[in-house]
């Protein structure tokens, strides 16, 4: 008995030491400084150490996703924070926090962990030069083109009036938010639009990976798969990058909830934050990220990622540092 006293006593001791792990040292600084720091709230995914669990997303567990996060948020200061983004099949929350909020976040047994929510920047290279690059001359020589097969591009959109482009174009979406909170950059001048037009390009970097993809090969160099249908998402702005990696995890909840026969995703863009070997744990934004690959690739898709564009020869840039991202 006395040990057991002794042990109770200890963890008691340890759970205020461990509930401040919560919320990273980052999202502290930015909300002291800024008054708000947006970030990436992980909630704690009760199926995610389940043995045998099944992973496959259901409307059962949406649903039980939107009650956790009602419960979240349901406890906090309504003053203190702005909701920015949710999700259909990932255990997370996007806000916009003060430090009281960034407290009572950090006491909340949902919560599993906050991070700042960190953005990157497009990376490709000149269409003519990948299709040197990747061999696409080889897969002509052989009659593949794609018939039958979906692709979603992520990236700044695509070129919707381009005539290697338009008749492959069967979806549009966009997520594309400005780190101060207030607008964004879709077409729309939101940080979400959905339809015609969303996903029109203002950079021309979605168009070049589109046209490396399905290009029809009409007035550019022809793409691996001309005939396969084309899935557009905008998250990135008209310089070629995302404030936001949440607008990231956004467009692949989106199409695992609204193209689930996407047969690949490409994702020609990377984070700031580079890391050394998997990444796959190392902040929130990176975990819910995660969970939205596995999500896909549980549905059958191949999920695609840029990598060394950076120049660093022993780190990537997310999501290329993820696992089962290729």
């Amino acid at each position: 008995m006395k040990k057991l006293v002794v042990m109770v006593c200890l963890l008691l001791a340890g759970m205020p030491a461990l509930a401040m792990d919560k919320v990273s040292l980052q999202a502290k600084q930015v909300a002291q400084q800024k008054g708000r720091a947006r970030v990436v709230v992980l909630l704690e995914d009760v199926e995610r150490n389940a043995p045998g669990a099944l992973r496959h997303m259901t409307v059962a567990k949406e649903q039980r996703l939107r009650r956790q996060g009602d419960a979240v948020l349901g406890v906090l200061p309504a003053a203190g924070y702005t909701l920015h983004r949710r999700f259909a099949r990932v255990p997370a929350l996007v806000i916009e926090a003060d430090a009281t909020t960034l407290a009572r976040l950090e006491r909340n047994v949902w919560v599993r962990k906050v991070d700042v929510d960190r953005g990157g920047t497009g990376g490709a290279v000149a269409a003519d030069e990948s299709a040197v690059l990747n061999r696409v001359d080889l897969l002509q020589g052989v009659g593949l083109d794609g018939n039958g097969i979906k692709v979603a591009v992520v990236d700044t959109g695509v070129d919707t009036d381009h005539p290697d482009l338009a008749p492959r174009v069967v979806g549009q979406q966009c997520f594309c938010s400005h780190i101060s909170g207030s607008g964004g950059c879709c077409p729309n001048g939101q940080a979400t639009q959905s339809g015609a037009g969303a996903a029109e390009d203002d950079n021309g970097h979605g168009t070049n990976v589109g046209g490396i993809m399905v290009g029809a090969g009409h007035v550019a160099p022809r793409g691996a798969l001309p005939a396969a249908q084309l899935v557009a998402i905008k998250v990135m702005d008209g310089g070629n990058g995302f404030c936001c990696t949440s607008d990231v995890v956004a467009a692949l909840d989106w199409i695992a909830t609204q193209h689930p026969d996407t047969d690949v995703v490409n994702l020609s863009l990377g984070t700031w934050d580079l890391f050394a070997g998997a990444c796959d744990a190392s902040a929130s934004y990176l975990i819910a990220l995660k969970s939205a690959v596995d999500t896909l690739n549980t549905q059958g898709t191949v999920v695609v990622a840029s990598s060394g564009n950076p120049g660093d020869l022993h780190r990537l840039a997310a999501p290329a540092c993820l696992s089962h991202v290729l």
